[in-house]
């Protein structure tokens, strides 16, 4: 088995069993009320693309960094706070949809990902950004929109947004980056 759909199932869990499917491709558990994928997701070493948004998920694993051959990672709209380090081992990952979760940063092993083109951390909590966000050699969609931004973090954003329209052609997504709240 290659490809495997379990799109809007209402699944509060995988079984078991499916960790155990080391030739799958891609899997699509889109649409579910999933609260975590098991450290098992790390048998998937075939995985290429992983679906896994619009569910309740509020921790993605460790062992995710062992799916050295995934190409796509889509866990938008979701409840998480944290991106495990291990995910700076995805060296082949190309699209990483991470929006509207509840991140208050990205972790330091994200800025290893040397292939990555399409980024997607808007809608989060994040207050601040680094310039390194910009350098992925081969970026060329960032969307950052809806994050609570200070002045001065904006106006580095808006800079380094710049640098990297100018010089490499990417895409930079910003309106609607709001003030943090006060309260």
């Amino acid at each position: 088995l290659e490809q495997l759909s379990l799109y809007k199932n209402n699944l509060r869990s995988l079984p078991n069993q499916l960790y155990a499917l080391s030739n799958l491709r891609v899997i699509d558990v889109y649409y579910n009320q999933l609260e975590q994928l098991d450290s098992g997701i790390g048998n998937w070493g075939s995985l290429e693309i992983l679906y896994a948004a619009n569910n309740k998920l509020f921790r993605l694993p460790e062992s995710l960094g062992r799916l050295t051959r995934l190409k796509e990672l889509y866990v938008h709209h979701n409840r998480l706070s944290t991106v495990p380090e291990s995910i700076g081992g995805l060296d082949s990952l190309h699209v990483l949809r991470i929006n509207n979760n509840l991140l208050l940063e990205l972790p330091q092993s994200l800025y290893k990902l040397k292939v990555l083109e399409n980024l997607d951390v808007s809608s989060n909590q994040i207050q601040v950004f680094q310039e390194a966000l910009f350098a992925f050699p081969k970026l060329r969609i960032l969307s950052l929109k809806n994050n609570p931004l200070d002045v001065s973090a904006k106006e580095s954003v808006i800079q380094w947004a710049k640098k990297a329209m100018q010089e490499r052609n990417v895409a930079v997504h910003l309106e609607g980056a709001s003030e943090p709240d006060n309260n």
